[in-house]
């Protein structure tokens, strides 16, 4: 099976808490765009507009490989000046104005239509038995941890404060020529850099700090921008929660289990499943009770870590905040068409992601 054959065979809709329209500094627009980021697409917009991307608001991050559609804010930007703009592969419907900006989290979910191809029998009958498990592990998908999968060992590094160790999960981690160059050749960084492929902008971003700064590895991380380093530590948090959440579905549940990054993600064979919220402590918070959190204090140890390193005193900025996610996640508004392929129809509260959903439905990495 194959899923994201084609950019449109994966489409997203936002739901978004809409402002209050009237007067105001603020412009809203739909955001409809192909094989763009939300940032890329933004800051190219801001660029042509000759502003801050700081200028624009967003709900939530969507998808490079697949048409999106999203609700954006801009302040004091023309309307205008907007709906002139012509790039390629976005598209742009202006909404109209007001006085609230448009923030992380302002929505209550996002509309799909994924089509699922080269669809074999054993699949298809899998999928069939697995209709009606709609209750889906509320784990976080593979976007969270990066493009090589190790987004969450360099937040893991940042926390214990390694900034050495940081840097070098963020240049080496991963089976790519590049990076198997950059473990050969650590501490050359004019040589690391001329091999380093255009599209890896973090890395060259890094490696033109350690060039003129050669052991300042503290400085090469903070030459990323709070947001990015924010992404490492919160990818620790969700490895943690996955990991817990797989363990505590393996005790209670006859499981399924599936692998995923260096350990195994658990899914009931049945659809009755528990449903209450579960937390990964931060810096000012406890272990919750029972087997879950018992099993993310264990962990924790396991990586040398205690609540005391929440705090990430190496980089105060990046202190964590409590986690609170639901153990499970159920769409609504629910059809599939099955012919030479599957297409599916669904809605999922934010948060949620699409691709466990699909993992649940064909019991497989998607």
């Amino acid at each position: 099976m194959k899923i994201k054959e084609h950019v449109e065979d994966f489409k997203v809709e936002e739901i978004p808490i809409m402002p209050t329209l009237g007067e105001g500094d603020y412009v809203y627009f739909w955001l409809t765009k192909r094989n763009w980021s939300t940032i890329r697409a933004l800051e190219f917009i801001a660029k042509r507009c000759r502003v801050s991307r700081k200028r624009f608001g967003f709900a939530g991050t969507k998808d490079k490989l697949a048409v999106t559609k999203q609700l954006v804010s801009a302040w004091k930007v023309s309307s205008d000046l907007i709906e002139k703009l012509n790039i390629k592969d976005i598209e742009i419907e202006i909404v109209g104005e007001g006085t609230e900006r448009i923030n992380l989290g302002d929505l209550t979910g996002n509309k799909f239509i994924v089509i699922i191809r080269d669809v074999n029998e054993s699949e298809v009958q899998t999928f069939k038995e697995r209709c009606s498990f709609k209750w889906a592990p509320n784990y976080f998908g593979l976007q969270r941890f990066g493009g090589e999968g190790g987004n969450h060992l360099v937040g893991r590094e940042i926390i214990l404060g390694n900034l050495e160790e940081a840097v070098r999960y963020l240049l080496t981690y991963g089976a790519s020529e590049f990076r198997r160059a950059a473990s050969e050749k650590w501490g050359d960084w004019k040589s690391i850099l001329k091999d380093c492929p255009k599209y890896l902008g973090v890395e060259k971003s890094v490696l033109n700090w350690l060039i003129k700064h050669p052991k300042d590895y503290a400085g090469a991380m903070r030459s990323l921008h709070k947001k990015l380093r924010q992404m490492f530590v919160h990818a620790y948090q969700s490895y943690l929660f996955n990991r817990a959440l797989s363990e505590l579905i393996k005790e209670k549940y006859d499981s399924i289990e599936l692998d995923f990054l260096d350990f195994k993600l658990a899914f009931p064979k049945i659809d009755k499943v528990f449903n209450k919220e579960l937390v990964i402590p931060g810096a000012n918070s406890k272990y919750s009770k029972g087997v879950f959190g018992a099993k993310v204090r264990d962990m924790l140890e396991k990586d040398g870590l205690s609540i005391e390193h929440l705090k990430v005193r190496s980089m105060p900025e990046l202190e964590l905040a409590e986690l609170k996610r639901k153990a499970f996640f159920r769409p609504t508004a629910f059809k599939s068409v099955e012919d030479k392929d599957i297409t599916l129809h669904f809605t999922l509260p934010k948060g949620s992601y699409a691709t466990v959903l699909l993992w649940n439905l064909f019991l497989q990495i998607v």
